[in-house]
């Protein structure tokens, strides 16, 4: 899979609602500073980082809302087009203690 830089960055505006879509949760209101859905919340929201022509790293933390520290699976969708009609990166990540619940993606 081949992105310009370009599309990439043109991604990132929805790429923050990418996350909302974890275990299916509904879309909660947002917190200052903070993407929470149902069940989970994103306290540093959806950094990225590395610009290069061809790509970017994105990076993410989720806590769970109730103490539910354990493995967290977050689906991650990345789209060219602002209404994620050209889908082309849909998978779904495991978070664990270990890494504090981190995310981060090479795209």
């Amino acid at each position: 899979m081949t992105l310009s830089r370009r599309s990439v960055l043109k991604s990132l505006a929805g790429f923050a609602s990418t996350f909302a879509a974890v275990a299916h949760a509904p879309f909660a209101a947002a917190q200052p500073r903070s993407l929470v859905t149902g069940k989970y919340r994103f306290p540093h929201g959806v950094a990225s980082g590395d610009p290069q022509p061809d790509g970017v790293v994105l990076w993410t933390r989720v806590e769970a809302m109730e103490g539910n520290n354990d493995y967290i699976n977050v689906r991650v969708q990345i789209s060219r087009a602002p209404g994620f009609t050209e889908i082309v990166l849909d998978e779904t990540m495991a978070t664990t203690p270990a890494s504090d619940h981190t995310l981060r993606l090479v795209v």
